[in-house]
């Protein structure tokens, strides 16, 4: 199986090598400077070394915001595969969320059967792919998609369809939000479609890294469209514990509750709140412990300064957390659980000296709540 790749990055010369994607960008060029303080100290050493190496790797490219365009693009599937006859290979890339092994399985999946019954359409932009129905793609990736898709009609001055299937209900929000909800056609998951040119908004992703430039942007872009939807209902708390109410979630979740409880968090179940009251949850908040999940991609809504506990699901890494604590300028523990992404414990007493690192109050805080204090002796100047 061939694969043509759409790059989110450019290495050197060869991307200027000719091919079948073209490109429209709407920035210069930029590398990233990547800050190691985003990692405590206290993280999982296994942990830092991945996420490091990771990130040494993916500082050598170019970021910027793009959107590629392919000729005679055919369009099928559950997922949006696209197949491009005259090259006679399929899109793939970090930059559009297909990595080979997903691209090669959905494939599989869903096979030409009727390559000669197909709909044509003259030109639209693909809105589409793997992480559609989960809420941290769209927080991550999709709200990107869309402000590369205004950017582009700003640029051409043309208005496109969105070409978009089985989209959660609750999706529509964040395109509408974007000012683009007029323009989304639905097709049928059965339906293969020939698009004679074809728009696709490239993702700021590399592996498990992403452009922090771009994420800050798009949680900007949030925080404008709900802000007068932000509930003003007296001071909410400035430690928060995220817990689950259902599967999959850490096996002792009812242990880890009540001892962040007994430390100051408050409980904070992500599902009971709209997007703006967890917006202002999270601007508020300077502590915060969660499991590896959706949820703490709202860590790019905290202020400079934040600190983030999360624990594994599991052995897996899961490095997106760093890229969005680096937008927001926020620092995260990330420590490991014990078990498989099924079945895992968080072993508090093994990680206690690492809590209790997140827990210790910084230089700044110590001068804060001594200032506060009327027995802390205080030099004055008239005394010198």
């Amino acid at each position: 199986m061939q694969v043509i790749e759409v790059a989110a990055q450019w290495y050197g010369e060869e991307a200027s090598t000719p091919g079948p994607v073209e490109y429209v960008e709407f920035e210069s060029p930029y590398c990233e400077a990547y800050d190691e303080r985003v990692i405590a100290p206290a993280t999982d050493a296994d942990f830092q070394s991945a996420y490091f190496s990771r990130v040494a790797a993916s500082a050598d490219g170019l970021w910027s915001r793009r959107v590629a365009r392919v000729r005679d693009a055919l369009v099928f599937g559950q997922a949006c595969v696209i197949y491009l006859p005259r090259s006679k290979g399929y899109l793939a890339g970090h930059g559009i969320n297909w990595s080979p092994a997903r691209l090669t399985q959905a494939v599989r999946d869903n096979r030409l059967e009727r390559p000669e019954d197909f709909t044509v359409l003259e030109e639209a932009i693909l809105l589409h792919g793997p992480g559609i129905h989960v809420y941290g793609h769209w927080i991550l990736d999709y709200v990107s998609r869309l402000l590369s898709i205004r950017r582009l009609e700003q640029k051409t001055g043309a208005r496109r369809d969105i070409l978009i299937k089985n989209m959660p209900g609750w999706a529509l929000a964040f395109i509408e939000a974007a000012g683009l909800g007029n323009r989304v056609v639905r097709y049928d998951k059965s339906d293969y479609v020939m698009v004679k040119s074809l728009w696709v908004p490239v993702i700021g992703k590399n592996g498990l890294t992403l452009c922090t430039h771009q994420l800050r942007e798009s949680f900007g872009f949030l925080r404008e469209c709900h802000a007068e939807g932000v509930p003003q209902d007296g001071p909410r708390p400035r430690k928060l514990v995220l817990l689950r109410r259902h599967s999959p979630r850490v096996k002792n979740q009812e242990e880890i509750e009540t001892f962040f409880t007994r430390r100051g968090f408050s409980p904070f179940y992500p599902e009971d709140h709209s997007l703006a009251e967890q917006i202002a949850y999270f601007e508020t908040a300077r502590f915060i412990a969660g499991e590896d999940g959706s949820a703490l991609h709202n860590v790019g809504f905290c202020r400079a300064g934040a600190r983030v506990l999360i624990w594994s699901r599991g052995p897996r890494n899961n490095f997106w957390h760093a890229s969005v604590a680096m937008a927001a300028e926020a620092q995260i523990t990330y420590l490991k659980t014990a078990g498989n992404d099924r079945d895992y414990h968080f072993d508090l007493d093994a990680c206690a000296e690492a809590i209790e690192a997140f827990l210790a109050p910084s230089v700044e805080e110590k001068r804060d709540t001594d200032a506060k204090r009327p027995d802390v002796l205080r030099e004055s100047p008239g005394l010198l």
